[in-house]
C-alpha cells in the first residue's frame, strides 16, 4: 500500500470509524440528531417530556463544543486540538461545572459517568475527531 493510501486509511484500519465507535459507547445515552427547533420546544416548553433525553443530543453538544471551546475564529488546527481535547478530557473526567451545554438544559440530566477504563484513547481520540468533522450532519 503506498504511504499516501496508508496515512489517510490507518486512522480507521487501526482505531476504527468514529462514528460506529460513537454508536459502541455512546448512543445508550446520546441520540445523534433532534433538529434544533424540537430541541427548544422539548426544553424550554415542555420539560424534556416530548423526548425523554437520557443526556444532550450529540448535534447540541458539537454546536456548543465548536462555539465554546478554544478559539473557533483562530487557528483551524489548533481550535481541533482543542476541541478534541476537551471532548476526551470530559468523556474520561465528566465534571458539570466542565459542561458547555446550558445550564437550563442540564437541569434535565445528570452528570455522565466517566468512561475511564471503559474506551480506549485511540478511539476516543476517532470519536472526538469524527465529532469535530461533523458527526455526518
Amino acid at each position: 500500500m503506498s504511504r499516501w493510501l496508508w496515512a489517510l486509511f490507518a486512522p480507521v484500519m487501526l482505531f476504527g470509524d468514529g462514528g460506529a465507535l460513537f454508536e459502541k459507547h455512546c448512543t445508550s445515552c446520546h441520540v445523534r440528531h433532534v433538529d434544533f427547533t424540537t430541541l427548544a420546544k422539548n426544553f424550554m416548553e415542555s420539560n424534556n417530556t416530548l423526548l425523554n433525553l437520557k443526556a444532550p443530543a450529540l448535534n447540541q453538544i458539537r454546536f456548543r463544543v465548536m462555539q465554546r471551546v478554544g478559539d473557533p475564529e483562530g487557528d483551524a488546527e489548533f481550535h481541533r486540538i482543542e476541541v478534541t481535547g476537551f471532548i476526551s478530557d470530559y468523556v474520561l473526567n465528566p465534571d458539570r461545572d466542565k459542561s458547555v451545554c446550558m445550564p437550563e438544559v442540564m437541569r434535565f440530566f445528570e452528570t455522565m459517568e466517566s468512561l475511564k477504563g471503559k474506551i480506549g484513547e485511540e478511539e476516543l481520540q476517532s470519536i472526538a475527531e469524527w465529532i469535530y468533522e461533523g458527526a455526518e450532519q
